[in-house]
Formats: structure tokens, C-alpha cells, sequence
């Protein structure tokens, strides 16, 4: 397929299709990709139980990855806990690979930057 070709676009997402599948095993969990952007989401009470369910997720994107022969640019990974409750401990980090991910006060996704409080103050 050349590059620039009309058609690259969607059969890159349909290669990646089972990549963004990954969060569907769970109502807690979200998957959002744009052709080579993929972000996962999971929801839940404290940031320690949410890196729980966000490791497992990773670990089958890990899994997928190696069984595609694809290269995560782990440079690029952000980790953000999303709360208002500034009681609400967001310390917790993931180590994935040996690569540690420290949370992040915010994140830029497609343009869009998204910070912890979900107010996008400093997107506007």
C-alpha cells in the first residue's frame, strides 16, 4: 500500500481493530484509537485499584504487540488520574516493560488537551 494511499487509513484501523477490542471485556474499561493514537480508560474508586484494571489491559495490548511484531513508542505514554475530589489520592504510577508511567497533571490527545480536573483550561 503507498503512502498517502486513501485506503491506508482504514485498513490501519481495521488491523488495529482488536487493539481498541482490548477495553471491551468490561463496562470499567474504555478503548479510544485514531488511526496510530490509542488511549485506554478505566474507571473506578481510588487511583491504585484503577492502575490495577489499567495493567491488565496493558498487559493484552503488551500480548498483542508481540504477537503482531508492532513497536510501542513508549516515550509517548501519558498517565492521568481524572478526579475533582482533590482529597482523592492520584500518586499511584504502572510499570509496564520495566518502563515506569508517573501520572501526568495532564494529557494531549488529538489535539485536545485534557487535564486532571476535566475543566480544559489550558486547552482553551
Amino acid at each position: 500500500m503507498p503512502q498517502g494511499s486513501p485506503l491506508s487509513p482504514l485498513l490501519y484501523i481495521y488491523y488495529n481493530a482488536d487493539l481498541l477490542d482490548i477495553a471491551k471485556h468490561s463496562t470499567e474499561t474504555l478503548g479510544l484509537g485514531f488511526i496510530d493514537d490509542i488511549g485506554y480508560g478505566v474507571k473506578g474508586y481510588s487511583d491504585k485499584g484503577n492502575i490495577h484494571k489499567l495493567g491488565k489491559v496493558l498487559k493484552k495490548a503488551e500480548e498483542w504487540r508481540k504477537k503482531h511484531g508492532v513497536q510501542f513508542e513508549t516515550s509517548k505514554y501519558v498517565l492521568v488520574h481524572f478526579t475533582r475530589n482533590s482529597r482523592q489520592p492520584t500518586k499511584a504510577s504502572i510499570t509496564i516493560n520495566n518502563v515506569t508511567i508517573s501520572p501526568s497533571d495532564e494529557a494531549r490527545y488529538l489535539g485536545v488537551i485534557f487535564d486532571k480536573q476535566l475543566r480544559f483550561k489550558s486547552h482553551l
